[in-house]
């Protein structure tokens, strides 16, 4: 479908595809000598040239099971975002793979700790009398089995030959929160964060260890950006600006400047540091040391370098021009003349 020049001036969109659409059970050989992999269609060589997506998502009520119709889509259409951790890898693994059993496990864990809190709170006790009737409980389930239910401050009556052994669970029992916080740790080093920042603990914690973490945290998220700009960002830029010319959005690029155009700079997030002041210092060391760029300084805090040094030379006019000294911040006044004597 065309879209309107009015809400479209660029002739440019995106559509997000679910990677449900992308059937992991296709697995055959094609007459033309490539070879569908998981729903990927790959030449002789290993490298994708078409993606079998389902026109509709398995989860709908619709899909009529082992007969599926497919839009084969050309790999030069759409962007693949996966990691590859070995060769020869046709399909992603979602990056919460390895803590998704300890997540489960941890509500589960959870979930049974409450109800056995419950039933700890329930301090059941029992009348038993010399003779009467079978014990009937509260209710039969489907299966013929009574069912007797527990609630605080009540008190049963038992039927005659029928004795009752306590039953005092203690919960929630010491080894809870160990296990928590330990669930936690192996679920923060499957994601690649660290545990206080998961967790919002930060007991038992000082500066050097809290700083270790983060650090290597802040590394992770690090490459995850760089994997972004290179793989989301940058091949969408390219195919945006390319409408952008052929709409008239923009005017013609000079060939001599193309390349400055179609290879932009990308400013990632940055992050302030745990101890600002002693970094400062360092980082001021090592540029008269001519180790480190004042760019680079301002790179690892998410800025750019010409963006402040503009914010900085507005400052400057600014204060000039109502008469005060940045520096200081006191009004300038002009120096007296020398008094003759």
């Amino acid at each position: 479908r065309k879209l309107n020049h009015k809400d479209n001036p660029y002739q440019f969109t995106l559509q997000i595809i679910e990677c449900d659409h992308l059937d992991e059970d296709l697995n055959k050989e094609l007459q033309n000598g490539n070879r569908i992999k998981m729903g990927v269609e790959l030449n002789e060589w290993g490298k994708p040239v078409n993606y079998w997506l389902t026109e509709k998502h398995r989860g709908d009520n619709s899909v009529n099971i082992g007969f599926q119709h497919y839009n084969v889509v050309p790999a030069n259409e759409l962007l693949h975002l996966m990691m590859t951790h070995r060769p020869n890898q046709s399909r992603g693994v979602p990056w919460m793979s390895t803590a998704m059993t300890r997540l489960h496990n941890l509500g589960q864990y959870e979930e049974a700790e409450v109800v056995a809190s419950r039933v700890s709170a329930c301090k059941m006790g029992f009348f038993k009398p010399d003779g009467g009737e079978g014990y009937t409980g509260d209710d039969i389930d489907d299966v013929g089995n009574t069912i007797s239910e527990a609630s605080p401050a009540s008190f049963e009556l038992l039927p005659a030959g029928m004795d009752f052994q306590s039953f005092d669970p203690s919960h929630p029992a010491g080894n809870f929160a160990p296990f928590i916080k330990a669930t936690l740790r192996g679920i923060a080093s499957g994601l690649g964060v660290s545990y206080n920042s998961l967790a919002s603990d930060l007991e038992g914690v000082n500066f050097s260890s809290i700083r270790t973490g983060v650090l290597e945290e802040r590394q992770h998220w690090k490459v995850i950006q760089s994997f972004m700009i290179e793989h989301f960002c940058q091949p969408i830029y390219v195919e945006w600006l390319r409408m952008a010319i052929i709409t008239k959005q923009l005017a013609p690029i000079p060939m001599n400047k193309l390349s400055k155009f179609i290879e932009p700079k990308w400013q990632a997030r940055g992050w302030e540091w745990v101890d600002p002041l002693k970094d400062a210092k360092a980082n001021l060391q090592e540029l008269q040391m001519g180790t480190k760029s004042r760019a680079d300084i301002l790179a690892e805090k998410g800025k750019d370098i010409e963006e402040v040094f503009d914010q900085i030379k507005n400052e400057e006019d600014l204060a000039v021009s109502v008469g005060i000294n940045v520096g200081s911040a006191v009004p300038i006044t002009e120096e007296p003349e020398p008094v003759e004597e």
